[in-house]
């Protein structure tokens, strides 16, 4: 064997050694990337689902205030009625600017009451959502939920929309559902 060919041959072994080491390189950094997006997922995904938790944590704390003190506040009405209720007998119609307390006295109070209302309804729409997680699907996801649906709940999901997103598209698709029922 001369010089030249055994030249040839290791010249042939570094560069097998090379691309084997190359291809093993580029197998390494494959998987680091797979892995350390598969990781990533995770933790977006976590993320997320704490974050909704903590959402839906602080609603339901914030409607329990809320219910709170409009319930103090019916307490105080209450109180204000049964104390200006004994001047009611009085000539000129009562204490002690004629009503007043009907008129200047409990606005507050009632406003505080169709509030709590209308919380409770919300509550039970909530409750009986026709799509769960509707908020976080799109067009097409919540069109394709809408058979099986009445009329009344696909009203509901467009007075939803229409007051929270808005999307025309989605709206209309609920029109062309309803002329079709």
């Amino acid at each position: 064997m001369t010089h030249a060919t055994r030249t040839f041959d290791k010249m042939g072994e570094t560069t097998q050694t090379v691309v084997r080491t190359s291809q093993e390189s580029a197998r390494i950094f494959t998987d680091y990337t797979v892995k350390a997006q598969e990781l990533n997922t995770q933790l977006t995904r976590r993320a997320v689902e704490t974050w909704i938790d903590g959402l839906r944590k602080q609603t339901e704390l914030s409607q329990d205030v809320a219910q709170e003190l409009f319930g103090r506040a019916e307490e105080q009405a209450d109180a204000y009625r049964s104390f200006f209720g004994q001047w009611g007998n009085l000539p000129n119609g009562g204490f002690p600017f004629p009503g007043m307390v009907n008129s200047l006295m409990f606005p507050f109070q009632k406003q505080g009451m169709r509030l709590v209302e209308k919380g409770a309804n919300m509550e039970d729409a909530l409750a009986t959502f026709p799509i769960a997680g509707y908020d976080e699907k799109n067009v097409d996801e919540i069109s394709a939920r809408l058979d099986g649906l009445s009329a009344e709940q696909i009203r509901h999901l467009r007075a939803y929309e229409k007051a929270k997103k808005n999307r025309q598209g989605l709206i209309d698709r609920f029109d062309s559902k309803l002329r079709a029922l």
